[in-house]
């Protein structure tokens, strides 16, 4: 039976890949066939991640996103390592509430570095010719919330609408050899989503669901990363700067 989405042979790059979406998708790339080399801060749960890939088809390096001038130097050592990259994926982001009379610039800063700095950075370092397949796709994480505001969100729906902005400018200037899209999840059930139940209380967010991402429930993060897969996969060979929503009809 033949697989549209098979990843057999390609090398893929994660960023952020040590928990929730990042770590799923390293997971589900490797069930498809491909290899992937995952970036994260943590070594720990780094570690983990590659320990649970299907034929252990994994290598992990660390990088704290907030140091942007090092993105560099580790894409250009898993090149040297690891070969070519087929794609990328960048799953790195900080979801903080911070209302509006705490937003100061430090705050809203080191939410920018990381959100959406980082994001060009990795990107323009893995689509550098040297280090690139002939064919690539490249895939950032966003959110719903880059087009739908939410109390306290101001850094994180602005930071996720720049790079949304930024994918739309790279998919023009990269084509025809790298693809540039994004996936916008709704909620999703990670660390960040129980820290929000948590805080808010299961009620309060059930009525949330009914209102806005009305499926009912939070997605499950194999279903993002099915989305991304499909992105990164020659399946989707004609699709380029998309903003592709994964949110249980939150956006509709």
């Amino acid at each position: 039976m033949v697989n549209p989405m098979d990843l057999a042979g390609k090398h893929i790059v994660i960023a952020g890949a040590s928990s929730g979406i990042g770590a799923e998708t390293a997971r589900h790339i490797t069930r498809l066939g491909g290899r992937v080399s995952l970036i994260a801060r943590r070594a720990e749960k780094l570690r983990e991640v590659v320990e649970g890939l299907e034929g252990r088809r994994g290598s992990c390096y660390l990088l704290d996103f907030e140091n942007t001038n090092e993105i560099a130097s580790v894409i250009d050592r898993i090149f040297c390592e690891q070969g070519a990259f087929d794609g990328a994926v960048y799953s790195v982001g900080i979801g903080d509430t911070v209302p509006l009379r705490m937003a100061k610039p430090e705050k809203m800063g080191k939410m920018a570095l990381v959100n959406y700095l980082g994001y060009i950075e990795f990107v323009r370092c893995v689509t550098l010719k040297k280090y690139r397949a002939a064919n690539m796709s490249v895939v950032g994480i966003s959110s719903a919330a880059s087009r739908q505001g939410e109390k306290g969100k101001v850094g994180y729906c602005s930071t996720k609408a720049a790079i949304d902005g930024a994918m739309r400018a790279l998919a023009h200037e990269l084509a025809p050899a790298v693809r540039v899209n994004n996936v916008l999840p709704g909620w999703v059930r990670t660390e960040i989503y129980e820290d929000y139940l948590n805080s808010c209380g299961e009620e309060l967010v059930q009525k949330e669901f009914e209102m806005l991402q009305y499926m009912g429930k939070p997605l499950e993060t194999i279903d993002v990363a099915n989305a991304v897969t499909f992105l990164l996969s020659d399946a989707s060979r004609f699709i380029t700067g998309v903003d592709m929503p994964v949110d249980g009809g939150r956006l509709s």
